[in-house]
């Protein structure tokens, strides 16, 4: 069997880093499925677990505030949601929500960190 190598490619839409394959070796996929997560690791951003009812309050686009205790002291940040995820994580129970941080909280990449999402209701 000869494979077409040009069609195991495969173009991210965004720049950034890989840190997450989905499928399985081995595993077969269709056209539109997810198979990799890539952080943009040229914008700070945070992505955390979040329950289901605040979860289905938030979309893209929505201010949040954001805050995070570092060394006994409480830093806090305006954020803005970049997206929800569709699905549950079965582990947790909890919807994964990214947002970028639009001033102060500085977070390493790569560090998790215990963030508080609260959403700003304008």
């Amino acid at each position: 069997m000869q494979w077409d190598v040009d069609h195991l490619k495969v173009r991210s839409p965004i720049a950034g880093q890989v840190v997450d394959i989905l499928p399985d070796i081995g595993q077969e996929v269709s056209e539109g499925d997810l198979l990799a997560r890539i952080v943009n690791i040229s914008k700070e951003r945070v992505v955390a677990g979040v329950q289901p009812r605040l979860a289905r309050l938030m979309n893209p686009g929505m201010k949040i505030n954001l805050s995070k205790t570092s060394n006994g002291g409480l830093q806090m940040s305006e954020g803005e949601i970049i997206g929800v995820s569709r699905d549950v994580d079965s582990s947790s129970g909890t919807y994964e929500v990214e947002a970028k941080i639009l001033n102060n909280l500085k977070l390493c990449v790569k560090k998790k960190a215990m963030i508080e999402i609260c959403p700003t209701f304008s």
